[in-house]
């Protein structure tokens, strides 16, 4: 565990999503103090954040588009671990990264593709990866009284408890 890893995954502002931040934690736990060498397995992570491992997948390619994240040096992995099947992904932390202001431009983030929008009258905004739609936030079921629990082991619709009929 690195106390400086922790540290600053506490204080940067470039993740905001609290699940993102979430596993930012669970994987700064397992970084050297200067962010190197962090390669938990997801299992780990999962377990870690009570998050699914799908959701863990998306949030680490989330925090790899944001910048603060990226891959490590595979070769460590390799030489750590002898079974071939059982390799996790080896990823370095970006501990200079604190503030918005310092990522890097998207051309030197390997992986992350430029779109450059038009909003009218020529007027352009350039994108880095990210979309302005709010993650997680579903629209809710016309009835307020039946919900969708977002939940990928139970898709039935909640339905109130009954109420009891009155007596003659």
């Amino acid at each position: 565990m690195s106390v400086q890893a922790m540290t600053w995954a506490w204080a940067q502002t470039v993740v905001t999503d609290p699940l993102a931040v979430s596993v930012l934690l669970a994987y700064a736990n397992f970084a050297t103090p200067s962010g190197e060498d962090c390669f938990p397995s997801t299992e780990v992570i999962v377990q870690m954040t009570k998050l699914s491992e799908r959701t863990v997948r998306k949030k680490v390619d989330d925090l790899i588009a944001a910048g603060v994240m990226e891959m490590g040096d595979q070769e460590i992995v390799r030489l750590k671990i002898a079974h071939a099947g059982r390799r996790p992904v080896n990823y370095r932390l970006r501990m200079d990264i604190l503030t918005p202001d310092d990522v890097p431009p998207a051309a030197s983030i390997s992986g992350v593709q430029i779109v450059q929008e038009t909003t009218g009258r020529g007027a352009s905004r350039v994108s880095q990866g990210c979309s302005s739609r709010h993650l997680g936030v579903h629209q809710l079921h016309p009835n307020p009284y039946i919900t969708q629990i977002n939940h990928p082991r139970t898709q039935t619709p909640y339905s109130p408890p009954l109420l009891p009929k009155s007596l003659p």
